[in-house]
C-alpha cells in the first residue's frame, strides 16, 4: 500500500522502507530492531511515519495503516524542490 503511495506523492515525499525483518519465514527479526519494535514481548511494527521539513514527526501510525488515513496528509504536501 505504502509503494502505491510512493508512486503516487513520490514527488512530494521521500519514502523509506526499513526492513526489520532478518528472516520473515522464521519469524527472526534484525537484531538492531528487536530492542525497538518489541514491547512486553509483543512485536510492534508495521509503523508508518509522517515527517515534517523541520525534522519533527507529523502524524504516526502503528500496525495497520490504511490508505485514507495516510493518503489526505500527503496530498497536503507542495511539490519537493
Amino acid at each position: 500500500m505504502v509503494a502505491s503511495l510512493e508512486e503516487e506523492y513520490g514527488d512530494r515525499a521521500n519514502f523509506i522502507h526499513v526492513e526489520v525483518w532478518r528472516d520473515f519465514q522464521n519469524t527472526v527479526v534484525n537484531k538492531g530492531a528487536a530492542e525497538w519494535i518489541f514491547r512486553n514481548d509483543d512485536l510492534t511494527e508495521p509503523w508508518i511515519y509522517l515527517i515534517d521539513d523541520k525534522g519533527k514527526i507529523a502524524a504516526r501510525w502503528d500496525n495497520v495503516a490504511t490508505e485514507q488515513e495516510i493518503e489526505p496528509l500527503l496530498e497536503e504536501l507542495p511539490p519537493l524542490r
